[in-house]
């Protein structure tokens, strides 16, 4: 006869518990959001007057039709939030993930010193009037490269990299690349 196991109160209590407190931390979250919807569509009158929750009061889409009517770069500030994000986003799956594949190689002299120095760049900064000061002698003032060169590099992500690829990638894979007469560019890239 197989041995049942029986759940004690508080787990079988948690179980049933559970999903209604997601579904309270998933409606807590989403409140702003539609509540901005909600006086973006309604009377101005009606949020002056603070009437506006979740559902718009005489709805209508006049703000849109202003914003889009009375602002020519709004189409220019989204093209730029996208190239921004694009950009950003390529460049540190690239330059994190190439750190943390270093990171990541038993050969690499004063491994341990490079990883404690990234770790302490985690912590300190140099400051926001010295990066200024620094961007200004590179030329980088109102270029697209002064939002994205900053943070195109974060200590965090090059740790995580560093981590996937110790737990995920054998060693036994990169030796058959070094065997076959691969690079270390091949194998970052399998």
């Amino acid at each position: 006869m197989a041995y049942r196991y029986r759940r004690s109160l508080g787990s079988r209590l948690f179980d049933a518990l559970n999903p209604v407190l997601i579904v309270v931390i998933a409606a807590s979250a989403l409140f702003p959001f539609i509540h901005m919807a909600a006086l973006a569509t309604s009377d101005f009158t009606a949020v002056g007057l603070g009437m506006v929750t979740l559902v718009p009061v005489d709805f209508h889409l006049r703000v849109f039709e202003y914003l889009f009517q009375y602002n020519p770069f709004i189409f220019r500030a989204y093209f730029n939030s996208t190239l921004y994000t694009v950009l950003n986003t390529a460049f540190t799956l690239v330059l994190c993930s190439l750190g943390g594949f270093v990171l990541a190689q038993s050969k690499v002299a004063f491994r341990g010193l490079w990883g404690a120095l990234l770790l302490v760049s985690m912590f300190f900064n140099g400051g926001l009037i010295p990066t200024f000061l620094w961007f200004r002698q590179l030329g980088l003032l109102d270029t697209i490269w002064a939002i994205v060169l900053p943070t195109a590099v974060s200590a965090f992500y090059v740790f995580l990299f560093r981590v996937y690829i110790l737990t995920n990638v054998s060693t036994e894979l990169l030796e058959s690349v070094y065997v076959d007469g691969g690079g270390d560019l091949l194998a970052y890239s399998r």
